[in-house]
This record gives C-alpha cells, sequence and structure tokens, in this order.
C-alpha cells in the first residue's frame, strides 16, 4: 500500500476511532477513489490534507466503506447467517429428507408369492 494512502487511512481511523484498515486493500483504495471523485480533488496529497483539517470528512469516508455493495439492507442478516454457521449439531434445513411427505404413511412393501 503506498505510504500516503495508508496516511490517509489512518488520519480517517483516528478521526472516527474505528479501524479501517480490516477492511480489503483493494475494497479501501475504490473507497479512496469514490471519495476523491466526490470531492473534486485529483490528487491524494491534498485530500491528506482535507481529511486532516475536515474530520467530517474522515466520518463520512467511514460511513461510504458501508453504503457500498449491500446499499441499506439490514446487515443483521448477514451476521445471522455467519452466526448459523459457526455452530455445530444438528440442522432442521432441507436436505435428502426420508422421501415422506407431511402427514404421510411410510410406503409399505407388498410381498409377491
Amino acid at each position: 500500500m503506498n505510504t500516503e494512502v495508508k496516511r490517509i487511512l489512518d488520519a480517517v481511523s483516528g478521526s472516527t476511532d474505528r479501524n479501517i484498515f480490516i477492511y480489503d486493500e483493494s475494497f479501501l483504495l475504490k473507497s479512496l477513489a469514490r471519495r476523491l471523485t466526490k470531492n473534486a480533488i485529483e490528487n491524494m496529497s491534498v485530500y491528506l490534507d482535507f481529511v486532516t483539517d475536515n474530520s467530517a470528512e474522515g466520518a463520512e469516508f467511514f460511513l461510504s466503506l458501508h453504503r457500498q455493495g449491500y446499499g441499506s439492507r439490514n446487515h443483521a442478516t448477514h451476521l445471522r447467517a455467519i452466526l448459523y454457521h459457526q455452530g455445530s449439531g444438528q440442522r432442521h434445513g432441507s436436505g435428502t429428507g426420508d422421501g415422506i411427505f407431511n402427514n404421510q404413511e411410510p410406503r409399505r412393501f407388498r410381498l409377491v408369492q
């Protein structure tokens, strides 16, 4: 990662008290490019000064990380899916089953003589 980009991300992390380095590097670079475009800034050093002087931009950058991808979807559903797969034990989901529909008697085999 470029040292200038790292300094920008450090400034954003410092202004929001959040660790944004947990995100993928390519995702952070794309998000940074979007913020540069949105603020009509073409140079990384100018954006570094802008983020350092304007703490609201750091907060806006952090919020923009959550607006991308899933938009305004409920992120709790994704967390629920992760927690579901973390557990162990028998699941009541779809599977091969026993071949019997709801309230149906099991098949009886006829013995042919």
